[in-house]
């Protein structure tokens, strides 16, 4: 028998007495979110990993309280095609559930001539 999470994000767990990873470090999160980024746009690196996605979360729960104006999630494409197919799923997963967040799609090489110039 397997539980669903309460955030309904990070899949089904396997006993109860397993916790939301997002209702244990919110307040840490929220509390290590410097004052001088507030009420301006916000861009995670999502990877898809439980972090990551707890991350944006957490900022899009709080978006108002922060002041965030605009908040997007970049995501490198993976180079190891098993990889990119499993973090395809999630991303798919969190696009449907956050649909007001920008989520842009780079590859490697993109992102560094993004950077250099």
């Amino acid at each position: 028998m397997s539980y669903q999470c309460s955030c309904g994000l990070l899949g089904k767990l396997k006993s109860p007495q397993y916790f939301c990873f997002s209702r244990k470090f919110e307040k840490r999160i929220l509390n290590q979110i410097p004052r001088c980024v507030r009420g301006h746009p916000i861009v995670i690196a999502l990877s898809g990993s439980k972090d990551s996605t707890t991350m944006l979360h957490v900022l899009h729960k709080y978006q108002q309280k922060l002041r965030i104006t605009r908040l997007a999630a970049i995501i490198l494409e993976e180079e190891i095609p098993e990889v990119q197919l499993a973090r395809k799923k999630v991303i798919k997963q969190l696009e449907q559930n956050y649909p007001d967040i920008n989520f842009i799609q780079k590859s490697h090489s993109r992102l560094s001539r993004l950077l250099s110039t």
